[in-house]
């Protein structure tokens, strides 16, 4: 891992059918972390982990440049999205940051399956 430091933080996602409750009241903190871990299990092969922090809302997260090796852009991904991503990776390597490779993903054409390429 590149990052120990910061990613070292994340955690697995729950996947579970249900969404969970939020006491407003009572274990908010817990019940939030619950809820921005959970995931419905039909992603389970993502095997996906997440870094939440409640408490630091507007707050940047600070990642090792060279931590940064690829971005997926989801099937929904407008043009304009991945026109400003390009331009900010460009900014990047232009600083001497380690290139980013990019890929994008496609509905399988037949099957309940998810296809990625590279861009």
């Amino acid at each position: 891992m590149k990052d120990f430091l910061t990613l070292g933080h994340a955690v697995r996602t729950d996947y579970r059918e249900n969404l969970p409750v939020v006491n407003w009241i009572v274990n908010f903190h817990s019940d939030v972390e619950q809820l921005l871990l959970a995931k419905h299990p039909c992603w389970g092969y993502e095997q996906e982990r997440r870094i939440t922090s409640i408490d630091n809302a507007n707050r940047y997260l600070q990642l090792r440049p060279d931590a940064l090796t690829g971005i997926i852009f989801g099937c929904r991904t407008q043009k304009p999205q991945m026109d400003l991503i390009d331009r900010l990776l460009a900014e990047r390597a232009a600083l001497g940051a380690p290139a980013v490779k990019t890929y994008v993903v496609a509905q399988h054409p037949t099957k309940y399956r998810l296809v990625i390429r590279r861009r």
